[in-house]
């Protein structure tokens, strides 16, 4: 090894150390340069059970990482003549409902379907994440649906039900199962030989990581993962066999250079606008470098696949730890290679020698916070510092950074609070591509003869499930309760509309006709207006 690449292995190991012990879960890194792998290296333990340690060839479930494979595996079906990008996804799957506008294999390709997230449908419905979820019970899901978040084409939102409904496709189109196929026409002629699409919960994986996550005390705990279900998900790999598809996608051994020149095409909304997201790839900046790639987040996985186009390289980052941040960590690895190539930095890194604030300053972002739809946020004093916590999530610690700015650890995403007069009321966090604006909540006090009226049982024929919505009387307000869930205290915004303490359900509005209450709608980060009846009492 040369001087140069022993340093920069050296200062790598030196980013990945908090995690570098047998008795912490940790992740996999590799790197590709040249169309080669310049590094390949293991931190921490796969298996905390059985003192199992993480290696370039643990098997991680990558999640959403999954889905350039199957936009691929369309790809190379369209490119061989087999089906049409511009399909009504109704011709392969006659089963899915009629929403009237035409959805094609494109829009789902791209997420402006229109259709609504299966996970979050499958929440609202009572699953839990670590039930035993499988391809028939998603299309049952999507059977149901009634009406689409947006016509198809008109916006880009996340929406993991087109990719299952992918794969679906490719099975129906191919003859095989995915799996079959994604491994004949993918995997083997890249010698991806540890990666499959994982369609069995029950398989044994020889060399597979487990997923793990902290709770409220940051004591570890296994985060179950049952998936039977492939497209949007499941994939099973390496950060070696992922290396070697980073290198396909520079040179297209498989499906030549048309294929690779597909998979990085984007989407062009029905405004002109054209999308950042292309098959499973999205297109980035990072300090001045153009970055394309995705992560994946599921159970107490996290992945991030990714390339600087421009620069000639690839970086792999794969973790069982729920709380590690893998593209800020891939980020931080590309800089030891392309510093010299970046621009200068827009926010600060985390120093601790920034002195914290005085508990004034502390105390005036303190308070309750709402992302719009997806829940609510707390910011608190703690220690001679802030803590942060998003939804049902785990708090955070806030490292100060200069100004109201502060970096969450340990991955050192920005949140800036911006003060109005003598208290915060809002604060801007960056959340990958984008920044989230959270608005200071400021409490309504409906009457308890409102509330009263609001309570009762409501029914979604959309999602075949119930909710009871009950008064709270030690908070003036209502609780959301569903049979297999933990009851969800709802903010008051107005008289008709609540926002859930929390990351779900998300956005509540009663429906109110001639003075009676008949039913609500559900906001959701990616369901908009589910509509419930209210059962008559």
């Amino acid at each position: 090894m040369s001087e140069g690449k022993q340093c920069i292995s050296e200062q790598i190991d030196r980013i990945f150390a908090p995690w570098d012990r047998i008795d912490s879960p940790g992740a996999a890194v590799a790197v590709v340069r040249g169309g080669e792998v310049v590094f390949s290296r293991g931190y921490g333990c796969a298996q905390l059970e059985y003192d199992v340690p993480i290696t370039p060839s643990t098997v991680f479930h990558v999640a959403s990482v999954s889905k350039q494979f199957t936009a691929a595996a369309v790809a190379l079906l369209a490119q061989e003549g087999v089906l049409s990008l511009e399909d009504d996804i109704r011709t392969h799957l006659p089963d899915i409902p009629d929403f009237g506008p035409t959805i094609t294999i494109r829009h789902l390709i791209h997420h402006t379907s229109g259709l609504r997230d299966q996970w979050e449908l499958l929440r609202l419905a009572g699953w839990r994440m670590d039930d035993v979820i499988t391809e028939e019970h998603i299309r049952k899901k999507v059977r149901h649906q009634r009406e689409l978040n947006f016509a198809p084409g008109d916006e880009h939102l996340y929406s993991n039900t087109g990719y299952t409904l992918m794969a679906c496709i490719v099975a129906q189109v191919s003859g095989l199962s995915f799996r079959e196929f994604t491994a004949a026409n993918l995997f083997r002629p890249l010698q991806m030989h540890s990666t499959h699409f994982h369609d069995d919960h029950c398989e044994i994986v020889p060399g597979r990581a487990y997923s793990y996550t902290q709770d409220a005390d940051e004591n570890l705990q296994i985060s179950p993962l049952n998936y039977a279900n492939v497209g949007a998900t499941s994939l099973f790999t390496t950060v070696e066999d992922l290396a070697r598809w980073l290198v396909n996608l520079d040179t297209g051994s498989i499906g030549g250079r048309q294929l690779t020149r597909k998979l990085h095409e984007r989407f062009t909304l029905n405004s002109g606008e054209t999308i950042p997201y292309a098959f499973g790839l999205q297109h980035a900046e990072y300090r001045g470098l153009r970055v394309v790639g995705h992560s994946g987040a599921d159970a107490g996985f996290r992945s991030f696949c990714g390339r600087f186009v421009d620069c000639d390289l690839g970086v792999v980052v794969l973790s069982n730890m729920a709380q590690f941040d893998p593209h800020e960590m891939a980020m931080r690895v590309a800089e030891l290679y392309l510093e010299a190539d970046m621009c200068e930095r827009t926010t600060k890194i985390p120093d601790a020698e920034v002195p914290l604030l005085d508990r004034e300053r502390l105390q005036a972002c303190a308070g309750t916070y709402l992302l719009d739809s997806m829940g609510s946020a707390e910011v608190w004093v703690s220690d001679g510092g802030l803590q942060l916590q998003l939804g049902e999530g785990p708090s955070a610690k806030l490292q100060p950074v200069g100004g109201l700015r502060f970096a969450i650890l340990p991955a050192g995403r920005q949140v800036e609070f911006c003060l109005d007069g003598e208290r915060a009321e809002r604060f801007t966090l960056e959340a990958g591509a984008r920044t989230l604006t959270a608005e200071r909540y400021r409490r309504h006090y409906p009457t308890p003869d409102r509330l009263e009226k609001l309570a009762g049982q409501y029914w979604s024929p959309e999602l075949q499930a119930g909710y009871e919505v009950r008064t709270d009387e030690t908070e003036d307000s209502l609780i959301l309760r569903h049979v297999r869930h933990s009851d969800v205290h709802l903010l008051p915004i107005s008289d008709s509309a609540f926002q859930s303490r929390g990351s779900r359900p998300g956005r509540i509005d009663f429906i109110e006709q001639d003075g009676e209450i008949v039913g609500l709608t559900v906001t959701g980060s990616r369901v908009r207006d589910l509509h419930f009846d209210r059962e008559v009492r």
